[in-house]
């Protein structure tokens, strides 16, 4: 299985897609800090899923709402039923305790929480690669006929 491949089965698996974009990247991912995740928030930019338990259903938003939340010590995803965040995830370097104390709250812990291992050298590389010429893509002028 090539690169390129291995790249794509990632992407389909929730959790380790954004874990890659932390190897790659640091200023792409929420640091998790106490002043970054607070208990209770002062004002709400985006609807995420309001006060949970199916509010953001009940109150006509469209979509479903965020999926996991990608931080620099792990993934935390939505309860199922609560809507709450819970850590599902945290990268080999990262011991469970540590991203519980890094939040403002009682942060639940799944049960099975998925330690994330880096990608290798080679993919790590690819995936740099990509990145700049990604970057180097979006500063071009783009010329439209007029």
């Amino acid at each position: 299985m090539g690169l390129k491949q291995r790249i794509v089965d990632r992407g389909k698996q929730a959790l380790l897609q954004p874990s890659v974009l932390r190897w790659v990247t640091d200023d792409r991912v929420m640091k998790a800090t106490r002043r970054s995740f607070v208990e209770q928030i002062d004002f709400r930019t985006s609807a995420g899923h309001f006060e949970g338990r199916g509010s953001r259903s009940r109150s006509g938003a469209r979509g479903a709402g965020p999926r996991a939340v990608v931080t620099d010590l792990g993934i935390l995803t939505p309860d199922q039923d609560t809507d709450e965040l819970v850590l599902t995830a945290v990268y080999a370097d990262v011991d469970v305790e540590e991203a519980r104390a890094a939040v403002g709250w009682s942060l639940q812990v799944a049960n099975n929480v998925v330690r994330i291992q880096p990608p290798r050298a080679q993919e790590l590389t690819e995936l740099r690669a990509l990145h700049q010429r990604t970057y180097a893509a979006h500063r071009r002028a783009v010329e439209l006929p007029i």
